[in-house]
């Protein structure tokens, strides 16, 4: 699913590109922390080529989830370029002020 999710979004399919990956995060144990990452960062080039809120949201809902894991790295999330467009939205000030 993760695979046809980036085959997706090589074509700009990115409705499907969200399905793909939905459906991933739905199996137990479908994604590990590195995937969830990598769709966290996936989604905020998306918000950042479209500016569509809800691909922001997608993105920050992937972070949230690493973040309650314990498995995000301040200084990595910070130095990502993807996020530097999230820099005044309220969630991913709360993310950062906790990690």
């Amino acid at each position: 699913m993760i695979n046809e999710a980036k085959k997706a979004y090589q074509t700009k399919e990115f409705q499907k590109t969200y399905d793909h990956y939905n459906n991933a995060s739905m199996i137990l144990g479908g994604m590990s922390d590195f995937q969830n990452y990598e769709a966290a960062v996936l989604f905020a080039k998306i918000y950042n080529q479209n500016g569509e809120e809800k691909y922001r949201s997608i993105s920050l809902d992937f972070l949230t989830l690493l973040f309650f894991r314990g498995n995000l790295n301040k200084k990595k999330v910070l130095n990502q370029t993807e996020f530097k467009s999230f820099s005044a939205e309220k969630r991913w000030l709360d993310i950062i002020s906790q990690i």
